[in-house]
């Protein structure tokens, strides 16, 4: 590899650009002859008039080299990089102009095209062969003419906009086959590889289908047929017969009419008759496909597999193709303009209901409900298809208003049941009418939950039940659900309880200092440290403590059906239990020894209380998870699933106000166990079962220091007048140095168990890495280091700062190393000068540069730079009041270097904003709550960036856009309604490619009415 010469050239081992050398590479290569016998000349430089040589290669040809492995249809259709090389035995250079890739979108079914049957992708193995190819005036010269009214419009509307010509050569699609046999097929296909197409939105399809030659007619056994499906085996057909054409060999405009129209409605129908039929039989994989027809035999639907079954939502192929059921015959079939029509215009209606019931201070009620139509959709939304009604109360019983005052309790008493209701339009990702299937299982979910809870809200004035309630909250639940779909049934109920216990502790302290020390002590210390450490008291009590747990239990079961109707086999069905019990407990505590010093530790463990012989089948996983168990004083508290483990130190003394500096070191861990990822490994002769675990482990250390000149100033002058050294001081604003360095690391499904050392993040750098023999998949270590001052004289101010930051990562990837520089980073602003006239100015600029630096690889085989510089600036006047004009800018340069090349980049942003309010007459007839309020805000942004390659000048723009833009907004409000009006113009040019743009000119009316909740009295009875 030759990328750190600096020579321009891609790294061919490194196409990624991930600093690895990747040698597992599976590509095709093509071998090409350059010369006047080479196989894939095309047109020699006779032929093109020029010194250069036309060559074409078959992709899919029988020379394509198949190396580290086969490429098959879907790798070729993501292909990441194309690579050229060129050997001789003599030096000299070769000129590549107008390298591209051609030939048709539609491929030949199985390679030939012509199969056996109009179902599956089985060769015909004759003699009949297909071509597609476009076919146009220009390669058809007069005996090609376009449908009616293609010509009429654009493929592309927004292009009549573009301020340009548009040169287009119409064209379609040109199907021909030779000797096509009795019951075979002449087929191509398109399909979509990333993603599926969704037909479901319209109506019906149409194109335009002709013949150009054959033995075609109303009477002749030999169809056109148009296909939408999965795969050759799951698949809507629709067939028709084509009238002979006018003129042998030519076509005209009239012999395409009629346009064909494939309507939709007539797929869904027999797609749900099929579904019934499906529901009703038991078929086998050995069973052929199964195929419904019309009536009048021209739509029919073909399902080998359900899950693969035709879906207009999910379309993932299209397909055109010749079925000759009489004698064999050649010919030629034009089709042209395949669209979409009839799009779906239904409306859609949602609506939201709440109701609020209150019962003093006692209960309350709420009353929710919601709908959503299955045509309802926002605009650029795709439908849900699916009714869904929502049906929830929630209500709250204060059990406490029975108890006396004094006790100060809070027993909540609540109530919920939630139900939905859901009614697809379409069975869950497919295109079958649901409403029409007799039987369907319904669809929905209920659950209903009842809690009780337990709170003390004042404190006791016992000392021991204020040290036993007070802190307490507990709450105790049942719960009862169902979830029903069109294949299972879910039910499930429980029961969880919840007890936490938090106290803010008091303070409980001795003094340091013993009372002999202390006059030695005053002797000894200046001032400003005597009473600081004189009065030290050390606290010994905790300053606040939490403990709580949670513990549920559900017994659930899931039932699951073969089929979607309701059969009397159903109650035969098995239904298959999932029983958890879980505990989550947490814990903290802070401790604050001395006021500047605050340590705390944060504890979250999650463990799974189920039995293993009902949590796991396999006997020895279930033995491995008895062994994990653990308990307290004989409790089995299961085995922990989860930890998170947080600490926190911090120390901030302050000895005196000018100067403030703190330390703090935190870090954390976590840690996941799953019995689903449970392996075996050989030990010896000994098959060992292990729980892998995925762990991470962080510390951050952070300090800081900062002078405040300011107030030492006021200090060195004792109250009274400034010296010439405390106005100096006086002028310099906090000097900040700020240090933090970091380290984390991550373990993935490793058999490691780290101690406490690695938990509390009290071990070195080298410990972060590995832990029981393994090597961790992830590593971190950074540092930084930031300054940050700045020099103040009257409404001038002025900050500056400097920043490092270098990061070193070590992953399964690669190793990198990133080094950030920030200097020089100054800002100068000017703020609230008064000017004559009642006008005040602030206005500021600065300058910063970035300078970072990527080392990829062992040693730093890979280097990337990159440079940025900022220059804003800004200007705000206001007069009369509330009226401003604002101006905002930031223009940026920047530079980056690898070793291919360097990419520069520049962009300008301004931004002017002009804003005041009006009082409004009094003579106007309405009453205005507030005055109107004007603004005008006026935007620009124009942004370049090319790439420069090594060795050469020039540097070529792949971005070069401007953006302009203006907005006008008014807004008021009159007796309670929100009014406003609001104009903009968008103007949007792109300099590169085909240099697209776009104009907008929006104009738009708001209101808006504000209503307040209200009370709705009551008569009360005696």
């Amino acid at each position: 590899a030759d990328c750190t010469r600096g020579n321009g050239r891609l790294d061919t081992e490194d196409l990624d650009g991930n600093g690895n050398l990747g040698l597992a590479e599976r590509h095709l290569r093509y071998v090409v002859e350059l010369g006047g016998s080479s196989p894939y000349l095309a047109r020699s430089s006779a032929e093109t008039g020029t010194s250069f040589r036309l060559y074409r290669v078959p992709l899919l040809g029988p020379s394509a080299l198949h190396v580290g492995g086969v490429l098959t249809e879907a790798d070729q259709r993501a292909v990441k990089h194309l690579r050229v090389s060129v050997a001789g035995w003599k030096s000299g250079s070769v000129t590549l102009a107008r390298m591209r890739l051609i030939g048709s979108r539609w491929i030949k079914r199985s390679g030939e095209g012509v199969l056996r049957g109009m179902i599956g992708d089985t060769l015909a193995g004759g003699l009949g062969r297909v071509e597609v190819a476009s076919v146009s005036q220009v390669s058809e010269g007069e005996a090609y003419q376009s449908p009616p009214r293609v010509l009429e419009q654009l493929s592309d509307p927004t292009l009549a906009f573009g301020g340009q010509g548009v040169e287009f050569n119409e064209k379609s699609l040109g199907l021909r086959f030779d000797d096509l046999g009795s019951g075979e097929r002449a087929e191509v296909y398109q399909r979509f590889p990333q993603q599926p197409r969704d037909f479901l939105g319209y109506r019906e399809a149409r194109l335009w289908v002709v013949p150009r030659s054959g033995d075609w007619g109303s009477d002749r056994p030999r169809y056109f047929y148009f296909r939408v499906g999965s795969d050759p085996e799951n698949f809507y057909l629709y067939r028709t017969r084509l009238r002979s054409p006018s003129s042998p060999g030519v076509v005209t405009s009239g012999d395409w009419i009629p346009e064909v129209v494939v309507d939709f409605d007539a797929w869904l129908d027999l797609r749900r008759l099929a579904e019934e039929r499906l529901n009703l039989t038991q078929r086998s994989p050995w069973d052929p496909p199964l195929t419904m027809w019309s009536t009048d035999s021209t739509y029919a639907v073909v399902i080998r597999d359900r899950g693969r079954g035709p879906d207009l939502a999910n379309v993932r192929e299209i397909s055109i193709g010749v079925w000759n059921d009489g004698a064999p015959f050649s010919g030629e079939v034009w089709v042209d303009e395949l669209r979409l029509s009839r799009g779906v215009r239904t409306a859609g209606a949602a609506g939201h209901l709440d109701i609020d019931l209150t019962a003093s201070d006692l209960a309350d009620v709420r009353l929710t409900l919601r709908s959503r139509g299955a045509h309802f959709r926002q605009l650029e939304e795709r439908p849900s298809y699916q009714t869904d009604q929502l049906l929830t109360v929630a209500s709250l019983i204060r059990l406490d208003r029975f108890t006396p005052e004094s006790w100060g309790l809070e027993i909540p008493l609540t109530v919920s049941h939630d139900r939905t209701a859901l009614e697809p339009l379409f069975l869950p990702d497919s295109d079958v009418r649901a409403g029409r299937i007799p039987g369907l299982r319904s669809t929905g979910s209920a659950q209903t939950r009842v809690s009780l809870g337990f709170r003390k809200r004042t404190p006791s004035a016992d000392p021991i039940l204020r040290a036993l309630l007070d802190g307490v909250d507990a709450q105790l639940g049942w719960y009862r659900a169902a979830n029903g779909t069109i294949t299972s049934d879910q039910r499930s109920s429980g029961v969880d309880a919840r007890v936490g216990y938090s106290r803010t502790l008091d303070e409980r302290d001795f003094g340091l200092v013993p009372s002999f020390l202390k006059s030695v002590l005053r002797a000894v210390l200046p001032g400003f440290l005597e009473e600081p450490v004189i009065g030290a008291r050390l606290r010994w009590s905790p300053e606040r403590f939490s403990l709580g747990t949670v513990w549920s239990r559900q017994d659930a079961s899931i039932t699951r059906f073969d089929r979607i109707i309701k059969l009397s086999e159903d109650a035969q069905a098995l239904p298959t239990l999932l029983p958890r019990e879980t505990m989550e407990t947490a814990g903290a505590l802070r401790l604050r020894p001395i006021p500047s010093l605050t340590a705390d530790i944060t504890v979250l463990t999650d463990r799974d209380l189920l039995d293993p012989e009902k949590a796991v089948t396999d006997p020895a996983l279930s033995a491995l998870l008895e062994r994990e168990r653990g308990g307290l004083l004989g409790t089995d508290l299961g085995w922990e699933t989860h930890r998170d483990l947080r600490t926190r130190v911090i120390f901030g003394p302050q000895l005196v106000p000018w100067l403030r500096h703190d330390v703090t070191w935190s870090t954390r861990y976590l840690s996941d166990r799953n019995a689903t990822f449970a392996r075996s490994r050989t030990v010896g002769s000994d098959t060992v079962l292990d729980l892998p675990r995925t762990a991470r482990g962080q510390r951050d250390a952070r300090a800081s220091i900062s002078i405040d000149p300011g107030g030492l100033s006021e200090e060195i002058s004792g109250g009274g007048d400034r010296d010439v050294v405390a106005r100096l001081l006086s002028g310099i604003r906090p000097f900040t140095l700020v240090w933090q360095d970091g380290i984390t690391s991550r373990f993935h499904q490793a058999e490691v168990d780290p101690g406490v050392a690695f938990q509390l993040g009290i071990e070195d750098d080298d410990s972060f890495r590995f832990v029981d023999g393994d090597t961790a998949v992830f590593v971190t270590d950074r540092t930084i280091w930031t300054v940050r001052s700045g020099l103040a004289a009257g409404p001038l101010v002025t900050d500056f700062g400097w920043a490092r930051t270098r990061a070193n990562t070590l992953d399964a990837r690669s190793d990198r190393s990133v080094r950030i520089d920030v200097w020089p980073d100054v800002r100068f602003s000017l703020r609230d000068l008064a000017m004559p006239g009642g006008l005040r100015v602030s206005l500021g600029t600065g300058v910063q540069r970035t300078l970072r630096e990527t080392s990829l690889g062992f040693g730093g085989q890979q280097v990337r730079t990159d440079e940025d510089l900022q220059l804003p600036a800004d200007l705000t006047l206001t007069w009369a009041g509330d009226a401003s004009l604002s101006y905002r800018g930031l223009f940026r340069a920047g530079e980056g270097k690898d070793p291919i090349g360097e990419t520069q980049r520049e962009r300008a942003t301004h931004r002017v904003a002009l804003s005041s309010s009006m009082v409004v007459p009094s003579w106007l007839p309405f009453v205005f709550d507030r005055p109107i309020r004007t603004a005008i805000v006026w935007g620009y942004i124009a942004e370049r960036d090319c790439r420069q390659v090594s060795g050469r000048s020039s540097c070529v723009a792949f971005v070069d856009q401007l953006n302009r833009s203006l907005n006008l907004s008014v807004d008021t409000r009159i007796a309670g309604l929100d009014l406003g009006f609001n104009a903009s113009f968008v103007n949007r040019q792109s300099f590169v490619g085909q240099r697209s743009g776009s104009t907008q000119l929006q104009l738009g009316l708001f209101g808006q009415f504000m209503f307040e909740a209200g009370q709705l009295p009551a008569r009360t009875f005696p």
